[in-house]
């Protein structure tokens, strides 16, 4: 493990949902996003930036809620870094595999070692993990929503952030890409990006949570 990585520390997590697949370029469009590339069905959305993808979900929440597809205390979010880690680790289920789903990376991550480190590939490519979530190490960085930050020793529950913020202008991503080494898509590995960047190896995972 890397130092940001640490120390162990206990968290507590509220119910909440989050999406089988990353998030796919038919559904951004749907929403009237044109921000990103791609228009598939089967692809992760990518060459999108961070506000766009709020922009996105913003617009997805608005259309669910009015059609009556969300409860009202219900919404899309990115999610926070923990709940992503939870998902990624198995939840209650977990076997404490290296990578999402397995201590293979060939069995469930998409990354250098077994890419043409040019492109992503079709979403559910790979094995699920215990909970039945595809491609959570590999294919594609997902964005979380907290600002990049080191974490601490204290039980916390349902963490928005981390304990310190150490830069306001960078948020977490987790998961690794086709683009890296199977050692950046192990579960506990934290990356970090800015508002300002994009990338082909850049997606999202929704998550769905309920409004406090």
């Amino acid at each position: 493990a890397r130092e940001n990585e640490g120390p162990v520390h206990s968290v507590t997590l509220s119910t909440f949902y989050i999406a089988e697949f990353e998030t796919t370029c038919n559904i951004v469009r749907k929403a009237g996003i044109s921000a990103g590339m791609g228009r598939e069905s089967d692809m992760p959305i990518r060459n999108i930036y961070r506000k766009d993808v709020l922009q996105f979900v913003e617009k997805l929440n608005e259309i669910m809620h009015a059609n009556g597809q969300l409860a009202k205390n219900e919404k899309f979010a990115l999610p926070t870094e923990a709940q992503w880690e939870y998902a990624a680790r198995g939840g209650k289920y977990s076997h404490n595999y290296i990578y999402s789903g397995s201590n293979d990376y060939n069995k469930v991550a998409y990354c250098q070692e077994n890419s043409d480190m040019y492109s992503f590939t079709k979403v559910g490519s790979f094995d699920p993990n215990e909970l039945g979530l595809y491609d959570m190490s590999g294919n594609c960085f997902e964005m979380c929503i907290d600002d990049w930050g080191m974490y601490s020793e204290e039980s916390q529950v349902d963490p928005q952030g981390p304990a310190t913020v150490t830069d306001s202008k960078s948020y977490v991503m987790k998961g690794g890409s086709f683009y890296v080494s199977k050692t950046l898509c192990r579960v506990t590995y934290r990356g970090q990006v800015n508002d300002d960047t994009e990338a082909n190896s850049f997606s999202v995972r929704l998550a769905l949570v309920n409004v406090k």
